[in-house]
C-alpha cells in the first residue's frame, strides 16, 4: 500500500504525455504509484507508457484491449489503485512538484477525506489563475458550488480517500464519457466527507489541446443518452428531496448547455432535445432570466442567433465577476 495512487487515463496523448509523466515522477512525495492506462490509442502513447514503466518501478502500465472510453479507463485505474488516497491527472496536463506532498500532508494533518486545490489554466495567451475555493467546506454547499459551476467538476484537483469510493460504492459511469467526473464528484461529496482546501494552483490545466474531450462538442448520438445519464446522476440523492431537486436542476443545466454549445445539431434536433429538458429549465435556480429567454428563442427557431447572444451574456457576466473580484 502506498500513500497516493495517481491515475492517468490516456488516449492519443503522445504529444503531451512526457511532460505529464515527468511532472509526476518529480513529485517530492515519493510514496506514490502512477497508474497509466492506455485506452486503445493509435499514436505512440502505448509505447511511451511501457517505456516509462521500464524506467520507474512506481509506474504501472495497463492497456485496454480496445478503445473503451474515459469512464471505463478511469474505473480500471481506480480498481487497480492501492493508495490511501487517489487523484486523477489528465494526460495533456501537468502538476507542480510539491502538489502531492502538500495535499497528502494536509489530508493527514487535518484528517480530511478530500483535499482541493486551485487550478492554473494554460491558454494560448498565458497562464490564468482559477481559484477553486468553495463557499464553505460543508459538502452540501460544495455540491451546490459544483452544480453552479463556481467550482470545477473535475477530479483532477481533488485528492480523495480511497475508502470514500469503497464505502459509497462509487464508480465511474461506464459508457458515459462526458461529465463523468462531475457525477463522481457529486457522489463523493454526498458521502459527507471531511474537506480541506489549499489556496495554491498546483494543477496546470491545458486548454490549448483542441482534441481534448473537454473541448470537443458532443454529437447527437451522445446527447440522446442524456436523460439516462441524468437519472444515473441523481439516483444517489433519491432519499433527500431537496438535494435531489437541486442536483436534477444542476445537471439539467449542464446537459442542456452542452447541447446548446454543440455545433453538430440542426435546428430541428435542438428543438427536439430542448423539449426533453424544458420542464427542468423553467424556474431553475442555476439559470437566470436572461438565459432562459435566450434558450426559449433558440427553441422557436433562432438557435444559430441565440448562441452568439448567449456568448455575449456570458462575457458580460464574467466581466462583472472580474470587476467585483478586483474591488475586494
Amino acid at each position: 500500500m502506498v500513500a497516493v495512487s495517481v491515475i492517468v487515463a490516456v488516449y492519443n496523448a503522445g504529444q503531451y504525455l512526457p511532460k505529464c509523466i515527468d511532472s509526476l515522477r518529480a513529485q517530492s512525495l515519493r510514496d506514490i504509484e502512477i497508474i497509466l492506462i492506455d485506452d486503445g490509442s493509435n499514436d505512440n502513447s502505448a509505447a511511451l507508457i511501457d517505456e516509462y514503466a521500464s524506467r520507474d518501478k512506481r509506474i504501472i502500465a495497463l492497456h485496454n484491449d480496445r478503445n473503451r472510453g474515459v469512464s471505463y479507463t478511469r474505473q480500471r485505474g481506480l480498481d487497480t489503485a492501492t493508495g490511501d488516497y487517489t487523484i486523477h491527472v489528465d494526460p495533456d496536463d501537468y502538476v507542480d512538484a510539491d502538489m502531492l506532498n502538500c495535499m497528502y500532508g494536509t489530508a493527514r494533518g487535518k484528517s480530511a477525506d478530500v483535499v482541493m486545490c486551485d487550478i492554473a489554466d494554460e491558454t494560448a495567451d498565458g497562464q490564468h489563475y482559477n481559484r477553486q475555493q468553495p463557499t464553505s467546506l460543508d459538502p452540501r454547499q460544495i455540491i451546490h458550488d459544483l452544480l453552479s459551476r463556481r467550482l470545477h467538476g473535475s477530479c483532477c484537483n481533488k485528492l480523495i480517500a480511497r475508502k470514500i469510493f469503497t464505502r459509497g460504492k462509487i464508480q465511474f459511469p461506464i459508457g458515459h464519457n462526458s461529465m463523468e467526473d462531475l457525477l463522481v464528484c457529486l457522489a463523493v461529496f454526498n458521502q459527507s466527507p471531511s474537506v480541506a482546501y489549499i489556496p495554491k494552483a498546483f494543477y496546470h490545466y491545458n486548454r490549448q489541446n483542441q482534441h481534448s474531450l473537454t473541448t470537443v462538442a458532443a454529437p447527437p448520438s451522445v446527447l440522446c443518452r442524456d436523460q439516462q445519464f441524468l437519472a444515473l446522476a441523481t439516483a444517489p440523492f433519491a432519499g433527500d428531496p431537496k438535494m435531489h431537486r437541486m442536483v436534477t436542476q444542476g445537471f439539467a443545466r449542464h446537459l442542456f448547455l452542452r447541447a446548446f454549445y454543440s455545433r453538430t445539431l440542426s435546428q430541428r434536433e435542438f428543438r427536439r432535445y430542448y423539449r426533453k429538458f424544458a420542464p427542468l429549465m423553467l424556474h431553475n435556480q442555476f439559470i437566470g432570466f436572461p438565459q432562459n429567454l435566450i434558450f426559449a428563442a433558440a427553441c422557436i427557431g433562432l438557435y444559430r442567433l441565440a448562441i452568439p447572444l448567449n456568448d455575449c451574456y456570458l462575457w458580460l457576466w464574467n466581466m462583472k465577476k472580474r470587476y467585483l473580484r478586483l474591488r475586494k
